[in-house]
């Protein structure tokens, strides 16, 4: 099985704001039974309009997890 790492302006495995989700999207991808209270899409949202001041919506939360910079939506 391979899976994405989460991305938004940077991969969240590299120094950026979200690297702390890093350890959440990890604990709750390989270890999910024991992660059941984190609730990863609202925790992220969350975040972005905590510290960015951003409304991120349910459909760009998705491509961020699915591996998709956020910069693919601005792509004429």
């Amino acid at each position: 099985m391979l899976i994405s790492n989460p991305v938004s302006t940077l991969n969240w495995d590299q120094d950026c704001a979200e690297e702390a989700f890093q350890v959440l999207w990890a604990a709750k991808t390989f270890h999910e039974d024991k992660f059941q209270d984190i609730d990863l899409i609202s925790e992220t949202q969350q975040f972005y309009k905590k510290y960015y001041s951003y409304v991120l919506s349910a459909e760009k939360t998705n491509l961020i997890f699915a591996g998709n910079p956020l910069s693919y939506l601005h792509r004429q």
